[in-house]
């Protein structure tokens, strides 16, 4: 059969447009009533309480399904609705033996890890502030750090030219301090709001973890005394008011806190993804709450409870909602039916604007969609120019093939601009008309 290029590219060029909009289009116009799961870990029942974020409000219930009011179940989670339990005159409160007040509950040490945070691209300029300022209050400096391949360098920000007396000063007690060049992963925390600073963390090319700070335009580094096996993925940095903790490494398989005592403590995630799974921690005096929810709305929600030391206490699993997960899965119907594939600009674990192809949830529904899309196309050549099998398979066997392979998009790209041979197409719609 014979094609020509200048019909080709405009069909091409449609069938890229239509696999990327019309699922998107479709998974826009279908989406439900979203059921979201939650919970903490309840000190005075020494059970969960789940939060059920259902169309008609938030609903509290335990994992048995008994539910409560919300005032009552708000007085179960003492350290998490904290300003309830002072506006009850409920402090001192005294659990397992021990007596907390409201200052203690404001110490709670929160913090959320989810996929696009993880594998965000972040800039590579950093702030380290004067860790020790006259004052009080913190300021951002005057300067940028970047990191080189064999040094750092202090940019000014007014000027925009190196204070090399200072990037040689900072280089150097790096290099003392045991750092290897180039930095693999570097992250610090410039809050002006904060109450005191720890500096710059970096991990060097030897996978080492190390602490930079700038105290009193002085530098100081210290190795923290843990060599990773592999790169991790994510280091986040943000200093909290109980002060045991610096902030998190993340790695493909866990999440680790960086301790005061230069210690790292690995939290009790046995089924972590860094690609799918979104982490919420709550350290709260006396005990740790932690929510792991898959990107996957089908899969479970993991609610798990620690003690201070991070030893796990409870674990409970949370099957997804029926009606969310009924609704998935006729959503997945539509969109393999629609398409055998569709084209993705944006996933959560690959950092910046993307375009990559995603398969159909149902192959094989996919491709029952596809070779329905090329009988239809068969059958309507068929009655509108008359061609037979062969004929058919001779002239026009790769529209054919376009439709097996794109399925509806590609059906719909051929009926908006012809065949690719209208050539040929013509002259049999003249001989059919001549022969009648």
């Amino acid at each position: 059969m014979s094609i020509r290029f200048f019909r080709l590219v405009p069909i091409f060029l449609c069938l890229v447009v239509l696999t990327w909009f019309l699922p998107k289009i479709y998974l826009r116009s279908t989406i439900g009533e979203k059921q979201v799961i939650y919970g903490h870990y309840s000190p005075i029942l020494k059970d969960f309480i789940l939060w059920d974020y259902t169309p008609a409000g938030l609903v509290f219930r335990d994992k048995n399904g008994k539910k409560y009011p919300q005032m009552a179940a708000r007085k179960l989670m003492p350290f998490v609705f904290y300003r309830d339990t002072l506006k009850n005159h409920g402090f001192p409160l005294v659990l397992e033996g021990r007596s907390f007040s409201y200052q203690d509950t404001l110490k709670n040490y929160i913090f959320r890890l989810d996929p696009g945070k993880v594998f965000d691209r972040h800039l590579p300029f950093y702030f380290l502030m004067e860790s020790s300022p006259k004052t009080a209050e913190f300021s951002l400096p005057d300067d940028v750090l970047i990191m080189d391949k064999d040094k750092v360098r202090f940019i000014s920000c007014s000027t925009g030219e190196e204070k090399k007396e200072k990037s040689t000063l900072f280089t150097q007690k790096m290099q003392q301090a045991g750092a290897t060049f180039p930095i693999l992963l570097a992250a610090s925390n410039p809050n002006e709001h904060k109450t005191f600073d720890e500096g710059l963390f970096f991990i060097d090319s030897k996978a080492k973890l190390f602490q930079l700070k700038q105290i009193q335009g002085a530098p100081f580094c210290q190795y923290m005394n843990h060599t990773f096996d592999e790169t991790p993925l994510f280091l986040n940095i943000e200093e909290n008011m109980r002060q045991n903790y610096y902030g998190q490494v993340v790695t493909q398989k866990n999440i680790y806190l960086i301790s005061y005592e230069k210690k790292l403590i690995p939290l009790p995630l046995p089924a972590y993804d860094a690609q799918k799974s979104t982490v919420t921690v709550w350290d709260m005096p006396l005990y740790k709450s932690l929510v792991v929810k898959n990107s996957e709305p089908q899969k479970p929600t993991e609610l798990i409870a620690a003690d201070e030391s991070w030893s796990t206490w409870a674990v409970h699993s949370e099957p997804c909602p029926q009606m969310t997960a009924r609704h998935q899965k006729w959503q997945n119907i539509g969109l393999s039916i629609l398409s055998p594939f569709r084209l993705n600009q944006y996933l959560p674990y690959k950092a910046g604007t993307i375009l990559c192809i995603e398969p159909a949830p149902f192959p094989l529904l996919a491709a029952g969609s596809c070779l329905l899309c090329a009988l239809l196309y068969i059958l309507f050549l068929r009655r509108k120019y008359a061609f037979g099998l062969a004929e058919h398979i001779k002239k026009t066997g790769f529209e054919t093939l376009l439709i097996l392979f794109f399925g509806f998009p590609g059906l719909l790209s051929l009926f908006l601009f012809g065949p690719l041979n209208n050539k040929v197409c013509a002259q049999k719609k003249t001989e059919n008309q001549n022969n009648t």
